[in-house]
C-alpha cells in the first residue's frame, strides 16, 4: 500500500489565510490537489471590484491557475520518507538560545545531539504538526506553548530522506517539562550568539552506492544489476561522491551531521537578514 503524504499550503499569489489552507496536496502513487472554494479575493485579501462580474470571474480563474501550478518543490518528492524537526528558540537572561536534546544511549543514534523531531505520521495534517507532536512526546512542551515562526527550505539528507525544518519560539519553562527519558537523556540550550560567532569545522566523507546489503556475512541483492545486464562497474559498489560534514564543538559534546548542517543554514539566513536590515 502506498504511503500518502498530505501537504497544506497557501501558494504565493493567493491570500495567505491563518484560518484555512488554500491548497491541500495528497501524494502517493498519484497526486491529487484539493483547492479551497475560490472567490474574487486577491493576494492581499481584497475583494475585486464588487459589482463587476467579469473582473471577479477573471480573479477566481487566476486563483485556480495559481493553485494548480503549486508544484512540488523537489522532483520526485513523494518518493522520499519525510522527517520533520523543530529548531526551537527560547530567551534566557534576555538572549536567544537554541534548544537541543541529547538522545538516550539505548536508542538509535543514542548519545547524539539533535533537535526534537521524527517521521511524518499518516495522522499528521502536515509536517509542522509532526514537529510539534514529536516535540511534545520527547521533551514535553505543549503545542500551544510554541509559536511557529517559519520554515527552512527542505533538505535531502545524503542517506536519502527528506527533512522539513520548522523554526519556533517558546517561553515555556522547559526545566518543568516532562522529558521522555526513554528517548531523551537531557535538554540543554546553546546561545544563538555562539553560532553567529563560530564557524563550524567542515570535513569530507565519501558516499558509495551498493546494489546489495550484507546480512550475516552474505550479500542480499536489492538491485539485480547483473541480471539487468548493466555494465560491470555497477555489479559492486560505485559512486564515491564527496559530501560535506559540519561540526560544532560545544560544552555539551560534538554537534555534527544533519543537525549541524541545519544550524549552519539557519545561521546563514539570520546573517543575511541582519546584513540587509
Amino acid at each position: 500500500m502506498s504511503r500518502l503524504k498530505v501537504k497544506h499550503s497557501n501558494p504565493e499569489g493567493l491570500f495567505d489565510s491563518r484560518v484555512f489552507s488554500q491548497v491541500v496536496t495528497v501524494s502517493g502513487n498519484a497526486k491529487t490537489i484539493y483547492i479551497g472554494g475560490q472567490n474574487a479575493i486577491n493576494s492581499e485579501g481584497q475583494l475585486i471590484v464588487r459589482d463587476n462580474l467579469e473582473l471577479q470571474t477573471k480573479q477566481v480563474l487566476e486563483n485556480i491557475k495559481i493553485a494548480l501550478e503549486n508544484k512540488s518543490r523537489i522532483l520526485g518528492e513523494s518518493d522520499y520518507e519525510v522527517f520533520s524537526v523543530l529548531l526551537l528558540l527560547k530567551k534566557i537572561d534576555g538572549k536567544l538560545n537554541i534548544v537541543f536534546e541529547k538522545r538516550a544511549e539505548n536508542i538509535k543514534q543514542g548519545g547524539e545531539i539533535c533537535f526534537p523531531g521524527g517521521k511524518l505520521d499518516l495522522s499528521d495534517a502536515d509536517c509542522s504538526i509532526t514537529a510539534l507532536r514529536e516535540t511534545y512526546e520527547e521533551i514535553g512542551i505543549p503545542n500551544e506553548e510554541i509559536n511557529i515562526l517559519g520554515q527552512l527550505p527542505p533538505f535531502i539528507a545524503p542517506m536519502g530522506f527528506l527533512i522539513e525544518t520548522f523554526v519556533g519560539y517558546t517561553d515555556f519553562e522547559i526545566e518543568n517539562a516532562n522529558i521522555n527519558k526513554d528517548e531523551v537523556e537531557k535538554v540543554f540550550f546553546i546561545p544563538l550568539e555562539y553560532f553567529l560567532n563560530t564557524n563550524p569545522d567542515i570535513y569530507d566523507i565519501v558516499i558509495e552506492i551498493k546494489p546489495y546489503v550484507e546480512k550475516n556475512g552474505e550479500k542480499v541483492v536489492l538491485f539485480p544489476t547483473k541480471d539487468l545486464n548493466l555494465p560491470e562497474r555497477y555489479h559492486d559498489k560505485w559512486g564515491g561522491i564527496k559530501n560535506k560534514v559540519y561540526v560544532y564543538h560545544t560544552k555539551y559534546g560534538t554537534l555534527w551531521g544533519i543537525t549541524a548542517k541545519l544550524v549552519y543554514e539557519f545561521i546563514k539566513i539570520i546573517k543575511k537578514v541582519k546584513k540587509n536590515a
